[in-house]
């Protein structure tokens, strides 16, 4: 929104000239296309961002630990009507990125709400809000990777919890119809 806003007024500084009339109707022009955006409700970022455009695609929300130690929730919310995903740390926007050009139909998970995940959540908490816990698959990590905990996976969703059982990681995951996916390994 910002970014808009910037370049609306670059091209105006840039489109400026000594006549009146021209600089009036630049600006009634412009104006006119502030006043046609939304109203952005929310007090973070985050909720701004989910007013202007819906719920996400699809997402991944984690724990992420800084170097001093403090655990922050971030949050990537993906939209592919825009080609973007954008990065939050704490409700607070920190990346826009692009995304490609998605290959073919997919088949997205917008029936998951982020919202509803609390990190350090359990299982036993989660499996009620679910809607069919039957339909997630447990699995523990191969030694190999050195991770204790387990993960679920099933309807468009992973959970992934630590050794003490608590949600560190969830992902919604876009689906290509035909393509085979094995989270096992």
């Amino acid at each position: 929104m910002a970014l808009l806003v910037a370049v609306i007024l670059g091209g105006l500084f840039l489109l400026r000239g000594d006549d009146e009339a021209v600089d009036a109707a630049v600006v009634a022009d412009i104006q006119g296309i502030l006043d046609s955006l939304p109203d952005l409700e929310g007090k973070t970022d985050m909720e701004q961002m989910r007013s202007l455009l819906g719920a996400p695609d699809a997402f991944t929300i984690f724990r992420e630990e800084d170097t001093d130690g403090v655990v922050r929730r971030r949050e990537d919310w993906y939209y592919f009507e825009y080609y973007s995903v954008y990065s939050f740390l704490d409700g607070v926007l920190e990346t826009n990125l692009p995304l490609d050009d998605p290959s073919g139909i997919m088949v997205l998970p917008r029936h998951w709400d982020p919202s509803a995940f609390e990190l350090d959540a359990t299982w036993e908490s989660l499996a009620a809000t679910l809607g069919d816990p039957a339909a997630f698959e447990s699995f523990e990590f191969e030694e190999e990777y050195d991770l204790p905990g387990r993960y679920y996976v099933g309807n468009q969703l992973i959970l992934v919890f630590d050794e003490d059982g608590k949600l560190y990681y969830v992902e919604a995951v876009p689906l290509e119809p035909g393509a085979e996916e094995d989270y096992t390994s």
